[in-house]
Parts: structure tokens; sequence; C-alpha cells
């Protein structure tokens, strides 16, 4: 942890450990990274899995999504579809967008997997 402190990196919980080893997620500018990899003494091996661009606000996740997508979730959140219990249907929220509501239960399901898929890639760890 001394090592990723000094290259002024952030480490991601939560941290898994499992068969003598330690998962995580480690963010920071790649010179960064790379000078913390230098810095790991002899002995201790460090394997990276995946390196990626990290979102660095709800701008990027929502740049997943269409222009139609983000638009009938919004509306959904708006209308209350979110709410527990349910304050509007798939056919509000179509009334509201002009649209049929199988095509907003289409929109609003591709919407979901796409942010779900990002949240659970971005919280995974020691599994890919």
């Amino acid at each position: 942890m001394a090592v990723t402190a000094r290259a002024n990196l952030l480490v991601r919980k939560p941290l898994v450990y499992r068969d003598s080893r330690s998962y995580g997620h480690v963010i920071g500018r790649s010179a960064a990274l790379q000078d913390a990899l230098d810095e790991i003494p002899d002995g201790v091996d460090v394997q990276v899995e995946r390196i990626r661009d990290f979102p660095s606000g709800t701008e990027d996740w929502t740049s997943l999504l269409s222009d139609r997508q983000h638009e009938a979730l919004e509306m959904a959140l708006r209308m209350g579809y979110y709410e527990q219990p349910r304050e509007a249907t798939h056919a509000d929220i179509a009334s509201a967008l002009e649209c049929a509501p199988n095509t907003v239960t289409t929109h609003l399901q591709k919407a979901e997997a796409k942010l779900v898929q990002t949240a659970l890639d971005d919280t995974r760890t020691g599994t890919q």
C-alpha cells in the first residue's frame, strides 16, 4: 500500500483476499501505475489482468446509452417508475414519450443492462 500512496494512486475497495492472493482495482495515471509496478520488491508477484479507461462521472456512464434509452430512463425516473411501489408503468412512460409501451420496455431493459454491466465491471475483483 505504501507503493500506491507514493505514486498517488487510488486503491478501490473492496479488496478481495483469496487463496493467499489479493485482488483489487488500482486507479491512476498510466505513468504512476508503471512507477508503482517498478517499485514492487523482488519476490512479490503482481499480475495486471486488465487495463481500461475509468469513467470519471455520470456523463461517462450515460454516454453508453442511446439518446432514446437515456430519454426513456430519465422519464421513468422522473415519473416514479423506480419508486417503491411504482408510481408509473411502461404505458405511462410511453404516453409521455409518445411511443408504444413495448418500445419503452425495450429501451429501459437495454439501458438498465448497460448500466448494471458497467457497474458490475467496475466493482468485480479477481474474477476476470
